[in-house]
């Protein structure tokens, strides 16, 4: 989905053999364990820098740069470029705005401020391509990611007059839509958001942010691997832990 990005094939899962990182830096991640396995690459002398801008982040590194305030970790990243003096190329504008553009769901989720707008505005006119950019992110997709999402949007169930609805992701849709475990279910998770409560939509990615790699020895084995739901105030409690259906 993002192998569009400048740079997109320079990216490895970990480090040469018999090279031990020294520095780290960690974006985005809530977590040291949401890394997946890359974190058993890191020594345990190394120096981690953790930048997020979730207010939940663990702390977990050894210089934690938190900012709740921005819109997303692409922002900080500007920031950051901007006050050691590195100049933002055509390259580096293409990719912090396509981070800035996903964090806020195209620029429609209530995170979206007058400074987000400004800062994209700003890489658009640093070389970022935002018409082309919108097509690759939200209108092209893979022939497996369509498959996969028409069986999960078959499985919708809509429940509570309305207000919460969920549809799930199983092993066996993935095997047939010959798709990873890491197939991208951004479509899935948007169509059941439709049907909920638009006030509550953060709690839609604090249910689904388990990795379905992380499913396979719980109780989630051959049932939902993913789940999009939207569930009124009075339900948030029941939600926080999900279950398989």
């Amino acid at each position: 989905m993002y192998s569009f990005l400048p740079g997109f094939g320079d990216i490895h899962e970990g480090p040469p053999s018999g090279v031990e990182p020294q520095l780290v830096f960690f974006f985005d991640s809530g977590n040291l364990e949401r890394s997946g396995s890359s974190v058993k690459h890191i020594a345990s002398h190394a120096t981690i820098v953790n930048i997020d801008h979730h207010p939940s982040n663990s702390r977990f590194g050894d210089v934690n740069v938190i900012d709740p305030n921005a819109s997303a970790v692409g922002q900080m990243v500007m920031e950051m470029l901007d006050h050691f003096g590195y100049r933002i190329t055509q390259t580096i504008a293409t990719n912090l705005y396509v981070a800035l553009l996903t964090d806020t769901g195209g620029f429609r989720h209530e995170n979206t401020t007058v400074h987000a707008l400004e800062d994209a505005a700003r890489l658009a006119s640093l070389g970022a391509d935002p018409g082309q950019i919108a097509t690759m992110v939200y209108k092209m997709r893979p022939e497996t990611t369509l498959k996969l999402s028409g069986q999960a949007l078959a499985t919708m169930r809509v429940e509570m007059q309305g207000r919460l609805a969920w549809a799930k992701v199983t092993k066996r849709m993935l095997r047939e839509a010959n798709a990873g475990a890491d197939a991208p279910t951004a479509d899935l998770e948007e169509a059941c958001a439709r049907l909920g409560d638009e006030r509550l939509r953060p709690l839609v990615s604090q249910v689904c942010e388990t990795s379905p790699s992380r499913l396979d020895d719980g109780p989630f084995k051959e049932h939902a691997l993913r789940c999009a739901v939207c569930a009124p105030t009075a339900a948030r409690s029941a939600w926080s832990t999900p279950t398989a259906p």
